[in-house]
């Protein structure tokens, strides 16, 4: 059976784990996106760059509420939770460097910005406590 601090443990990575599973799915959505008709008139701004931009938009905003509910609603308060939360990224973008490194750039979009907001909201939730 598991201890308290071993099931926070445990929980911490099964989040990080549907994280970087569902970061997957935010990149095809961000690259299925269309280029709204107001940005396609610009030639100075990258078109190709827009479905990133939505891409990481999107994982922030999603990392960030996911975590923050997260710790308040299961305490995670170590600095050994948040490396749970962030180990799974950090291990798929490790193995996608290795394996896939045409869609390396593609992740990276994604990841970044998701793995400033579960610091952030890390952060602000055991300053909340």
């Amino acid at each position: 059976m598991l201890t308290a601090k071993q099931g926070k443990g445990f929980f911490a990575l099964v989040v990080g784990i549907f994280l970087t599973t569902i970061y997957m799915q935010f990149i095809d959505w961000g690259a299925a996106t269309p280029v709204p008709d107001i940005l396609q008139p610009y030639p100075e701004f990258p078109i190709h760059y827009f479905s990133s931009l939505v891409t990481g938009f999107v994982t922030a905003l999603i990392s960030f509420f996911t975590i923050k509910l997260a710790c308040n609603r299961y305490k995670l308060r170590e600095s050994k939770h948040l490396m749970l939360l962030l180990l799974p990224t950090l291990g798929y973008l490790a193995y996608t460097f290795m394996v896939a490194q045409m869609s390396f750039t593609a992740i990276l979009y994604a990841l970044i910005p998701a793995a400033g907001a579960s610091i952030i909201a890390f952060n602000v939730s055991n300053t909340e406590a």
